[in-house]
């Protein structure tokens, strides 16, 4: 169960000593469809989190035990709460107050005596802000997730993706092409280092010092298999494919592809290879 689903999406927290502005606020967010529960105090504050898990919290500077501020700063750390807006309720408007709130993390902030008509429309924004920094967070968590598992994927399969813009000559590839191509020259193949371009089909091998095959191609491509020799000596055999883009007049301007290791077996240390 992730946070969003542990979440009343209506529930708040109100967090304030004086029993009075409890009772007004809880008012005045009832009648707009909001459930409320209270804290008097800091301490106090972070135990109701564990336990119910609020969708917002409005919480007073100026209470016992523990401060606003110093709460506020506590539920950050709080793995739960890093995203749960927080809305500092004081009677201080100055701004260095202003300026420790939000260095704290807190999410808004609303000085006493408070404009009563406006605060459900403050804590609806509020909320709002929030569904879309919680959203974000996990379509980027889904990311994280999606890249780990085609990484394993590629390590598994041995196969490896790039692509190369032709226009600027600038190329990325996966992790697992470095792995493929000899994991101890990652610097060297890093800069020198290509594979198709686009052409077809005279393909060369090199011995370079770096031990690691630099293919030449001048026709159309989309299949290339060949040999290199890696600085252990081993010997690997690699395939390559591509797919070009091209503009309107027909120009390839990008390629994407892959490469795969398909097995190595023992080479003599200062031959060269043939494909």
């Amino acid at each position: 169960m992730d946070d969003n689903e542990k979440k009343n999406p209506d529930l708040l927290l109100i967090v304030d000593d004086d029993m009075m502005m409890r009772l007004l606020m809880r008012e005045t967010l009832e009648q707009d469809g909001f459930e409320v529960v209270e804290a008097v105090n800091g301490a106090e504050a972070l135990a109701v989190f564990d336990d119910v898990r609020p969708a917002a919290i409005l919480m007073d500077v100026e209470i016992p035990v523990m401060d606003g501020f110093t709460a506020c700063a506590a539920l950050r750390k709080h793995f739960d709460a890093q995203h749960t807006p927080i809305m500092m309720v004081t009677g201080y408007d100055d701004i260095d107050s202003i300026n420790r709130a939000y260095e704290v993390g807190a999410t808004d902030f609303i000085a006493k005596p408070i404009n009563w008509p406006i605060l459900n429309y403050r804590v609806r924004y509020m909320l709002r802000g929030s569904r879309t920094v919680v959203e974000l967070a996990h379509t980027v968590h889904k990311l994280h997730q999606s890249q780990a598992s085609l990484t394993k994927a590629q390590r598994i399969a041995r196969l490896g993706n790039w692509d190369f813009n032709v226009v600027s000559g600038t190329i990325s590839w996966s992790e697992e092409v470095y792995n493929i191509l000899d994991p101890t020259q990652k610097a060297a193949i890093s800069h020198r280092w290509k594979p198709f371009s686009p052409g077809c089909i005279r393909k060369t091998v090199s011995s370079s010092p770096s031990g690691f095959a630099k293919p030449s191609l001048q026709a159309r491509v989309s299949n290339l298999t060949h040999r290199i020799v890696r600085r252990d000596g081993s010997l690997q055999h690699i395939q390559q494919q591509a797919e070009a883009t091209v503009d309107e007049s027909g120009r390839v301007i990008s390629l994407s592809g892959t490469i795969a290791g398909h097995y190595r077996t023992s080479a003599n240390r200062g031959k060269g290879s043939v494909s």
